[in-house]
């Protein structure tokens, strides 16, 4: 009979002994319940290591301490260095103060040698006359010096101590009221020769301050321009016949035209008033020039000679051409504009 060997099972019939399994169980217990393991460890190096521990802390400590000391000697130095600072500028400001002083002390006593140099007053006078400087410095928020210098330009024109004083104060009321810087000569220097070109006094001086100061207000013009502008011609168009105010008229309705030409403005209408007037040449050529610009301007329905035969001054002529001007032609205008200024003048 055939078998099939994958069909082969074995069956066994095994009884599992407990007791004695426990038994020996109880063996291996009893015989390794005592046993002890040996460790060998080295405690000297421990020691030593927790004493470095130790020592780590103090070492701590210890620059913890530093640490604190240190910054309060930081705090110290600065303390000291703010202080040592504060004072040192405190010296540095009263150095400076002490030099400006000696500074202010030269610039008076130049002042003074120059003002004495024009002046008879005494010592005693000249020391009551800085006094009055200064209180009329400070009215107008002006130096001594300031002051001075001022009243040595009208005192070489002549005018006296007193006079020469308030006239400065004037001067430097103009200074204050410019709209650009002005020194004390430049001021004193523009009164003046208005002064002389116009015949005012000192009490009429202050009329100049309030027409400067009101055409600067009012036109295009500037403080600046003026002062340029009427020192060069006021003796020139008030030898025409031209009033202060008239050349004011004549410069601002010129500047208007010319923004930044102010001295140009003024060398124009002095050699515009010259050739109207010929005051340059000798009378007999004078009167043959004038007749012919006479005759050219009497075609314009303009006469240069006012009832008493007289040439009228520059303003008039200017004002009366002026009138009719817009209604020539391009040529005509020309001719006429070189005619009374020359061919530089066109403008």
């Amino acid at each position: 009979m055939a078998m099939n060997s994958s069909n082969f099972q074995i069956l066994v019939n095994a009884v599992l002994d407990a007791k004695n399994i426990q038994a020996q169980l109880d063996k291996i217990s009893q015989k390794y319940a005592t046993m002890k393991v040996g460790i060998d460890v080295d405690t000297s190096k421990l020691n030593s290591a927790l004493s470095g521990l130790k020592g780590l802390k103090v070492g701590f400590d210890d620059t913890s301490t530093s640490a604190e000391k240190t910054s309060q000697s930081i705090g110290d130095i600065f303390t000291k260095v703010s202080k040592f600072g504060g004072v040192t500028l405190v010296i540095n400001e009263l150095r400076q103060s002490l030099m400006d002083g000696v500074d202010a002390v030269k610039e008076l006593d130049a002042a003074v040698t120059e003002y004495k140099k024009v002046s008879d007053l005494t010592d005693e006078g000249m020391k009551q006359y800085i006094d009055t400087a200064r209180e009329l410095g400070l009215e107008v928020g002006k130096t001594s010096t300031e002051m001075i210098e001022a009243s040595t330009n009208f005192k070489k024109m002549g005018r006296g101590d007193e006079e020469s004083l308030q006239l400065a104060k004037l001067a430097n009321m103009l200074r204050n009221v410019a709209d650009e810087a002005l020194s004390a000569g430049q001021a004193a220097d523009f009164i003046n020769a208005q002064m002389i070109a116009f015949n005012l006094t000192a009490q009429d001086a202050e009329h100049i301050l309030d027409a400067t100061n009101e055409v600067a207000n009012r036109f295009a013009v500037s403080t600046g321009d003026l002062i340029t502008a009427v020192p060069k011609v006021a003796s020139t168009l008030s030898l025409a016949g031209n009033s202060m105010e008239q050349v004011y008229g004549l410069i601002v309705g010129a500047v208007e035209q010319m923004p930044g030409m102010a001295s140009r403005v003024a060398l124009g209408l002095r050699s515009v008033t010259l050739n109207l007037q010929k005051l340059g040449e000798d009378s007999s050529k004078a009167s043959g020039y004038t007749a012919n610009m006479e005759e050219a301007f009497n075609k314009l329905g303009i006469t240069l000679m006012d009832e008493n035969g007289q040439i009228k001054n520059t303003y008039d002529i200017l004002k009366e051409l002026a009138e009719v001007f817009p209604t020539l032609d391009k040529n005509t205008q020309t001719y006429y504009a070189s005619l009374i200024g020359g061919k530089t003048q066109v403008n």
